[in-house]
C-alpha cells in the first residue's frame, strides 16, 4: 500500500496538495507513523511513501513535518549510538587479540 501511495504521489506531484486529499492520505498514514516502533521493519517503507508524499503536498505536508522530522533525528542518533557501541566492541576485541600473542 506504501508503494501504491508513494507512487501515486510522485506521479501526481503538486496536484495531490489538496485539503480534500490531504485529509484523506495524512490521518492514516500518520497514525501508523505514531504506532510504528522505532524497530519496526514497516517504518522505513513509510517513512519513504512520506518522503513522497511530503515532496508532493509541498506546504500542505508543513503540519506533520514537526513529528517527522524528530523521529528521524531519533533513529538517526539510535543508529549512531549503535554504530558506536558496535565500533568500541570490535575495538576491545581486537585489542584484546592483539594482546594475547605479545610474548
Amino acid at each position: 500500500m506504501y508503494d501504491a501511495i508513494g507512487t501515486l504521489a510522485d506521479s501526481v506531484g503538486h496536484h495531490l496538495n489538496k485539503p480534500e486529499y490531504i485529509n484523506l492520505l495524512m490521518p492514516p498514514l500518520i497514525q501508523k507513523w505514531n504506532v510504528l516502533k522505532d524497530d519496526d521493519k514497516g517504518l522505513f517503507p513509510l517513512l519513504e511513501c512520506l518522503s513522497s508524499v511530503a515532496t508532493a503536498l509541498q506546504s500542505g505536508f508543513l503540519p506533520y513535518c514537526e513529528p517527522v522530522f524528530r523521529r528521524c533525528l531519533s533513529l538517526v542518533e539510535q543508529n549512531l549510538n549503535q554504530t558506536m557501541v558496535l565500533l568500541i566492541n570490535y575495538l576491545k576485541e581486537e585489542k584484546e587479540k592483539s594482546s594475547q600473542f605479545n610474548f
